[in-house]
């Protein structure tokens, strides 16, 4: 069951499905798992669900609340995509229900981009996108003002949200639905925008057993990434005199996330059918946002408030990899009274030294989501366009 303490750790938590309370002390557990470019997925593990409200739950709009304290806050809103009841013959009734653990799948608002579309864009770019999707699905909106546009995007039996990931590939963005609020950012300028900024305590410091305290912390450091790529790219490209050019990553002005990027013992050399120098510098910044050096997975105590694309500070193991970390993933657990996070964190330097915050405008709260008719909508129209 859910259990709120005495204690500074146990989390206020807030569930709600189709708008009512669900009862607390049925709750086993409740997994709220948040990632770059993907869906939130939420998990509520209840015992003893009673067998005739198990379907009842199906397409319902969830809501799910984790407080900390002020400014370290989480919420979750979607709906139902199904449920999975589990029932073992041996181990009795629970609440007078055969099914003794049922787990209640949902995701966020983002679901309703899922279904597939066909159209063309003409005179295209990412911001504009965005805008017509975010209207089109009742979010308010974040978005990196680009100016670079295509002659013609085409959406091909492709879903709004697959076909969003793969713009936002193109420009090397990243992008998550959380509530009803659409953000579009660049990873290389996280630092400047903290859609979430939160401090990281090791078992060194004098603050111990607080939120943001590491239990776990399982690291790979090298010039190579996990997934064994570099970051030192190039491709050739025509420039406008019909001559090929060599680009390369670090041509790049934002070549790294730090401004101080490692140098690996070899080169990538991609393979594009860029038309121009313009679209080569564009694959660049796209390959450059994807493959970070130094990567870990944390687990630590709360972290209600943490998102994907934000920065945490890791503090006191008193070495080069002190300082601050890139957000990929995240994902919440609570059972009981315990609250633990688990993230996974990036970062391209191996410094302390230096930090290059970019000049961005910083991330402000998002409009609340109202519930309209069973569906998610943001409560207020909000559009911005940042540099």
């Amino acid at each position: 069951m859910i259990i709120k303490t005495n204690s500074g750790l146990s989390p206020d938590v807030v569930i709600t499905i189709s708008g009512v309370e669900v009862d607390y002390a049925a709750i086993n557990k409740i997994t709220l798992s948040l990632d770059e470019n993907k869906h939130d997925i939420c998990t509520i593990s209840i015992a003893g669900l009673a067998p005739k409200s198990i379907t009842d739950y199906i397409d319902a709009p969830v809501r799910v609340f984790i407080s900390t304290g002020p400014g370290r806050e989480q919420e979750f809103c979607g709906y139902v995509v199904y449920v999975e009841p589990g029932s073992n013959s041996q181990a009795g009734l629970v609440n007078n229900s055969p099914f003794q653990v049922s787990n209640v799948v949902c995701l966020g608002t983002s679901v309703s981009m899922k279904g597939s579309k066909n159209k063309v864009w003409e005179s295209t770019s990412l911001p504009i996108i965005a805008q017509t999707l975010a209207y089109n699905y009742g979010y308010s909106l974040d978005v990196y003002k680009d100016t670079f546009e295509f002659p013609r995007l085409v959406q091909s039996s492709e879903s709004d949200w697959a076909f969003l990931l793969k713009v936002c590939e193109m420009y090397g963005m990243r992008v998550t639905v959380h509530g009803t609020h659409m953000h579009i950012w660049d990873p290389f300028k996280a630092l400047g925008r903290l859609s979430s900024f939160n401090k990281l305590y090791t078992s060194r410091s004098t603050l111990d057993n607080v939120p943001g305290s590491i239990l776990k912390f399982t690291g790979t450091f090298g010039y190579l990434s996990p997934e064994g790529m570099s970051t030192n790219f190039k491709t050739a490209s025509l420039d406008r005199y019909g001559t090929i050019v060599e680009v390369t990553s670090a041509s790049q002005k934002d070549h790294s996330w730090s401004g101080n990027g490692h140098s690996s013992k070899f080169m990538n050399e991609i393979n594009t059918t860029t038309q121009t120098v313009e679209e080569a510098s564009r694959k660049m910044k796209e390959y450059n946002r994807k493959y970070f050096a130094f990567n870990a997975s944390v687990q630590i105590v709360g972290g209600s408030g943490v998102v994907p694309g934000g920065v945490v500070e890791v503090r006191d193991y008193n070495s080069n990899f002190d300082g601050y970390w890139y957000v990929h993933s995240v994902q919440h657990t609570i059972g009981g009274s315990q609250y633990l996070t688990d993230l996974k964190i990036a970062r391209d330097y191996n410094t302390v030294d230096e930090y290059v915050i970019p000049t961005v405008s910083t991330f402000n709260s998002p409009p609340d989501p109202v519930l309209i008719n069973n569906s998610w909508r943001t409560s207020r129209s909000m559009v911005t366009l940042y540099v």
